[in-house]
């Protein structure tokens, strides 16, 4: 593939971070703990760690979509939006 050897495809870890958060919802998520579950689930694998930087800007996006909420801004802690009824 094009591209660095490792290198994520766009998007893939703002999925990887909903996908955590939505498989707990209500439970709050610092940066630090989202780069451990997803590098726990990526292990084995080429993907890179994922870098706190990283992280924090998918997940900010994902605070902008609409899909996570900024719970605490430091250290900053995200969770899984509310859907609606």
């Amino acid at each position: 593939g094009a591209g660095a050897a490792g290198r994520r495809t766009a998007g893939s870890l703002r999925g990887a971070i909903l996908d955590i958060l939505q498989a707990h919802p209500g439970q709050p998520y610092k940066i630090s703990e989202l780069c451990r579950l997803i590098d726990a689930a990526n292990d084995g694998t080429d993907a890179k760690k994922a870098s706190a930087g990283a992280v924090h800007n998918a997940a900010m996006k994902l605070v902008q979509t609409g899909a996570a909420v900024l719970v605490v801004e430091k250290p900053a802690t995200f969770t899984v939006a509310d859907s609606p009824a």
